[in-house]
């Protein structure tokens, strides 16, 4: 099967994965916030609240840290 994104964090390059710095920062600082004792619902309101973009390109988070629509 096919996939049809890549993760938030990397993009395909030539058939080769590489990290997307400017998302690797946003994965980086989800994990942070939570090791921290953010909630997953507070990490993901003030993601869409910043317009951070998700892995579809959209600011829209939900409290599983995934995109949505």
């Amino acid at each position: 099967m096919i996939q049809r994104h890549m993760p938030i964090g990397y993009k395909l390059v030539n058939g080769k994965i590489e990290v997307q710095e400017e998302q690797a920062k946003t994965v980086k600082r989800i994990f942070k916030d939570y090791i921290n004792g953010k909630s997953m619902t507070a990490i993901a309101k003030e993601l869409t609240a910043m317009e951070v973009m998700n892995s579809n390109k959209k600011p829209n988070w939900n409290h599983g840290c995934t995109q949505t629509g």
